[in-house]
């Protein structure tokens, strides 16, 4: 059975450990800028919940970000707030 390697690179991301306390609960993120996934989505995984998706800012509008990330209903426009601004962040994807 043959391996064809259709990628492999080596990259230095920026990466970015936030913990939140919102409303409801504490909110552990790791967010990975790097412009390898879809055009510079933003990799955010969540400690909580284990869950890892990749983001930018229109994936905010659809809201499935919060069932995947395992946010509660009362804590969703306020974190809806913090990922805006950390997905916007152009400063830190210029970084490496």
């Amino acid at each position: 059975m043959a391996l064809d390697y259709l990628l492999d690179e080596t990259e230095k991301p920026v990466v970015r450990h936030v913990c939140l306390a919102a409303k409801v609960n504490r909110y552990d993120f790791s967010l990975i800028y790097t412009h390898k996934f879809y055009g510079g989505k933003t990799m955010v995984a969540c400690l909580q919940s284990g869950k890892l998706l990749l983001m930018d800012k229109d994936d905010l509008l659809t809201g499935d970000w919060v069932e995947k990330l395992g946010v509660e209903k009362d804590d969703v426009e306020v974190l809806k707030a913090f990922l805006d601004s950390a997905l916007d962040e152009e400063m830190m994807r210029q970084e490496y």
